[in-house]
């Protein structure tokens, strides 16, 4: 018999503990500094939450049992669905814009490995009830300020736009367009192209394989203009993605931002800018989010627009636990020092 935790789920010892609540720490004072407000929703969720919109990827990857009565509940493999759902009902009086922070653990059956756990932890940024490309800047400045604050500089922004390539295939109904966003994400291109030629003109499928080559700053929009034009809801996608990074540069121009207009990222329910945040030396990204404007609708609520972000505390953790980085501890007190500097603190003139 082993008294180990399951697989790929970690006990913390002190020092890791103090670097995981040192992230938490950081991402509590962005959500001050930008005014979010830390909601907090069930590890259990019914399974129907997440089969709608979170992508073939996840669901397959899904802890699912019965409960006694023979319903299916899943530990939440990702929170924005559940943040939705919350806006969607409880919420769903609250003016707008509405913005929500969460920390919250997770679970996926990945393959254990570095940076990919069966239980981890996101911290995330959710702003409801505004389609202003601010917004999505918004959420990339709040993510660049948490990684400097924890002394991740060389830090990069991914950033494309999921209307772009949604808009070339507008006469594909959608669950063919989600599973061909889903291949391309995860790199299966060969099977990808088959799909697109069974749905799509010469033309149009063409077109979606250039545009993977197209990356870079924001020259490559000025590049592929020409290139969608026939396609009116891929070039108004376009043109909102180019806002949206020139906001971004004017207020920061030293931020590394690399467009790329063939990306794609594996939950379902994205719908417009979407982005990943890497660091120097490492494949993986540490955070990741778009703009979901159908979700809270889909979960009943009131037509909201929205755009969020996940950031990988576990990842991040690691990360800086396998470069030795220093975090400052908390000083350490007796209790009669406490007593008598929180109590009484005159004993202490």
């Amino acid at each position: 018999m082993s008294f180990e935790p399951p697989r790929g789920m970690d006990d913390l010892l002190p020092e890791e503990f103090a670097v995981k609540q040192r992230i938490v720490d950081v991402i509590r004072e962005i959500y001050r500094l930008y005014g979010y407000e830390e909601v907090e929703t069930p590890t259990l969720e019914y399974l129907e939450l997440f089969e709608a919109k979170s992508g073939e990827e996840i669901r397959h990857r899904m802890f699912v049992f019965d409960d006694p009565h023979g319903r299916k509940l899943v530990l939440r493999p990702e929170v924005t669905a559940s943040v939705a759902r919350l806006v969607a009902s409880k919420l769903s009086r609250r003016p707008l814009p509405l913005r929500l922070g969460y920390i919250a653990d997770c679970y996926r059956y990945d393959e254990p490995q570095w940076g990919r756990r069966r239980r981890f932890w996101q911290g995330g940024l959710e702003l409801f009830g505004s389609r202003d490309p601010m917004s999505d800047a918004e959420i990339i400045l709040a993510s660049r300020d948490v990684f400097q604050r924890l002394g991740l500089v060389e830090q990069r922004f991914k950033i494309g736009h999921v209307g772009i390539m949604r808009g070339i295939m507008d006469n594909v109904e959608q669950k063919t367009q989600d599973i061909i966003l889903s291949l391309i994400d995860r790199k299966m291109f060969t099977e990808a192209r088959q799909l697109m030629e069974q749905h799509l003109d010469k033309d149009a499928v063409e077109t979606l394989w250039r545009l993977a080559e197209h990356r870079g700053g924001l020259e490559v929009v000025e590049r592929a203009r020409d290139m969608v034009s026939p396609w009116p809801k891929a070039m108004q996608s376009l043109e909102n993605l180019e806002t949206i990074v020139s906001l971004i540069m004017n207020v920061d121009p030293n931020i590394s931002i690399e467009v790329d207009l063939g990306f794609a990222r594996g939950l379902e329910y994205y719908t417009g800018m979407i982005f990943e945040q890497k660091l120097e030396g490492e494949q993986l990204s540490f955070n990741g989010g778009g703009r979901y404007d159908g979700l809270v609708e889909l979960f009943g609520g009131k037509p909201t627009p929205a755009v969020g972000c996940s950031i990988g505390i576990t990842r991040i953790q690691m990360h800086l636990l396998g470069r030795k980085t220093q975090t400052t501890p908390f000083p350490q007190q007796s209790f009669s020092q406490y007593y008598r500097t929180k109590r009484h603190p005159t004993l202490c003139l």
